[in-house]
């Protein structure tokens, strides 16, 4: 809290204190000597009665006093003329007025407010957000500062006594719901809102929040494996929820690893590190990693000459277990098992591109098999996948259909006229068929499907190959769910748009945030090729863009990097994979260079 923060920051010794105050001048020590003026220090405490310990009020460390009751009070000790002084207090104390000088008269404004409204919190945000001042009972009006990637905050009142409660929280005059002390999430694209705080010392006060969501998305942290291998690919693929952060290196040691950290604010942790047993080079183990709750699922579709496989791990007690095998009876050679990977509420999902079309497997107490209803050879339905708790996403890039549009009967009206023009499928979690998706307009070779994102009411498809604003320049697509799913944007490459950029190769959706990956891109000046970017996209409720995109890069943009191929995007942060990035350095915020070929990396931003 702010006062036992305090404490320690100013718990300083008086002599050399005009210095430490940034008070300039020859300094006077404290205290009345035999001649000179003295004068005394007073003020008011508020909130003692309401501390589980004793309230301490510290003159510097001349004089601590521990009052019984709220009301004034006066420290002993006199203080000269022209003389610094300090007050301090804890716990869970805030001091208004606690550091001067004496100017010819006592000092009796000094005001102590102990737990209440300080020790509730009353304003509390999921990071990154900040207030602006910093929380004083005597203030009502606060800006709150945050990214773009900060898409939501969660109110949070967590009174330490039942003395101060949160009663209400509104969007202007809407209310925002709430239980047990939280409320939210409140969305940053609204411009303020408004907390009505009950305490029993101060009655009721509103405090209103002006969101400013200016501050564009800035680089905390630049990742290397734990020690780093040329050509293991670090970074090719991504997947975080909350503070966790998984990383899949599929060319790394015998066959592949994936490594798991938890992020603290702004730094990283390693939580654990994992292999498949038995493992062989080629199997890339980490090819495509997801995470939900307490489980990751990693695909590994070079296994097996090729059949796959899908690995699990749940996190209990504090570690993340040994990884577990999920290979379908059915699986065959060439199957590609774990290319794209998913979890549906908490059932892994795993594309098996390879055979005969394409399949994804459903690994349910019931495990069942999604299949295209209209499958054809070189479809590679089940290449990317994406799930919520009631649906499940496959992208098929090969599919050959010319016909564009919605459809949600069957049987589908399809043709085999444009070849890897690329479809997507909606599927209940049960494994009903719910719709096929198509751009309005589509064509051959754009790769519809190549990569999908998923929220409960949006869905983003990357087209990389598709002739958006030039030759295969790529493009994205929205598509939103009101009384039935539609497109709601095509978003082409910003500009100067190029051929190959691969833009939308990679796609990402969290809240109201979308995040194209674009691979091939060059840098910003255009001298450096094929550094890659990421372009980040505010989104309203309906599923259009809220103005242009800002461009996230590496802050060593190299050629050939490769970033932006690998996305992970949270309520408050975004991951960039580069996993053809080539320095030798190991961990987190080492020194970016040249030596270890294609090693690989990844690039936090909030």
């Amino acid at each position: 809290m702010i006062g036992i923060a305090r404490a320690f920051a100013f718990a300083l010794v008086l002599v050399g204190c005009r210095q430490a105050l940034g008070i300039p001048g020859q300094f006077d020590t404290p205290g009345c000597g035999d001649t000179g003026a003295c004068y005394v220090v007073s003020g008011r405490v508020i909130g003692v009665e309401r501390t589980s310990q004793p309230v301490a009020i510290d003159l510097g460390d001349l004089e601590s006093m521990a009052p019984a009751t709220d009301g004034a009070f006066t420290f002993e000790y006199g203080i000269k003329d022209h003389a610094p002084y300090l007050v301090t207090a804890s716990p869970n104390c805030f001091v208004e007025h606690d550091q001067g000088v004496v100017e010819g008269s006592d000092v009796s404004d000094v005001e102590v407010y102990c737990d209440g409204l300080v020790s509730l919190d009353p304003l509390s945000f999921s990071a990154p957000l900040e207030l602006d001042p910093a929380f004083r009972p005597s203030v009502l009006a606060y800006t709150a500062r945050a990214s773009l990637l900060t898409q939501q905050v969660a109110l949070v009142a967590r009174p330490t006594y039942d003395t101060g409660i949160v009663t209400s929280v509104s969007l202007g005059e809407t209310p925002v719901t709430g239980s047990d002390g939280v409320y939210g999430p409140v969305p940053t694209a609204s411009s303020s809102f408004f907390v009505t705080l009950d305490e029993s010392s101060w009655g009721d006060h509103v405090y209103e929040v002006t969101l400013d969501p200016s501050e564009l998305p800035a680089e905390f942290g630049y990742g290397k494996a734990l020690a780093s291998e040329s050509r293991e690919q670090f970074g090719a693929a991504l997947a975080s929820e909350g503070d966790v952060l998984v990383v899949g290196a599929p060319y790394a040691g015998d066959g592949g690893r994936v490594t798991v950290f938890r992020r603290s604010n702004r730094a990283f942790m390693l939580e654990a590190e994992l292999r498949a047993p038995g493992s062989a080079p080629g199997d890339r183990f980490g090819a495509a990693v997801a995470i939900a709750g307490s489980v990751i699922v990693i695909g590994a579709p070079g296994s097996g000459t090729a059949k796959g496989a899908v690995y699990t791990s749940t996190r209990a007690a504090g570690s993340w277990s040994a990884v577990t095998a999920l290979v379908p009876a059915s699986s065959t050679a060439g199957d590609r098992l774990g290319t794209a990977v998913a979890i549906a509420g908490t059932t892994p999902v795993a594309g098996a591109p390879g055979t005969n079309g394409g399949v994804v497997h459903v690994f349910a107490s019931t495990p069942r098999t999604l299949v295209s209803p209209e499958a054809s050879p070189g479809d590679r339905f089940g290449a990317s996948v994406a799930a919520t708790a009631t649906s499940i996403i496959v992208g098929a890039p090969g599919e050959d259909s010319s016909r564009g549009g919605i459809q949600t009967t069957l049987p589908l009206a399809t043709d085999e006229l444009y070849p890897d023009a690329g479809a997507v499928y909606l599927y209940s979690v049960a494994g009903e068929l719910e719709a096929y998706l198509k751009p309005a307009v589509t064509g051959a070779g754009d790769q519809f499907g190549t990569s999908v994102a998923t929220t409960a009411q949006l869905i983003a498809v990357g087209a990389p190959l598709a002739d958006v604003t030039g030759p295969v320049t790529g493009g994205a697509y929205l598509f939103a769910h009101s009384t039935g799913w539609a497109q709601t944007a095509l978003i082409p490459p910003p500009s100067p748009a190029a051929t190959g950029d691969g833009f939308a190769r990679s796609v990402a959706l969290a809240g109201h945030v979308l995040v194209i990956g674009a691979p091939f891109e060059d840098s910003a000046d255009e001298r450096v090729l094929d550094t890659g970017a990421a372009h980040v996209y505010g989104l309203t409720p309906a599923g259009t863009l809220l103005g242009d995109a800002l461009a996230m890069r590496a802050s060593r943009a190299d050629s050939g990097d490769f970033f932006g191929a690998a996305l992970a995007l949270t309520n408050d942060s975004l991951v960039v994979g580069a996993p053809l990035e080539d320095s030798p350095a190991d961990g987190w915020n080492g020194p970016q260079g040249n030596g270890a070929s294609d090693a690989g990396a990844v690039f936090a931003f909030r």
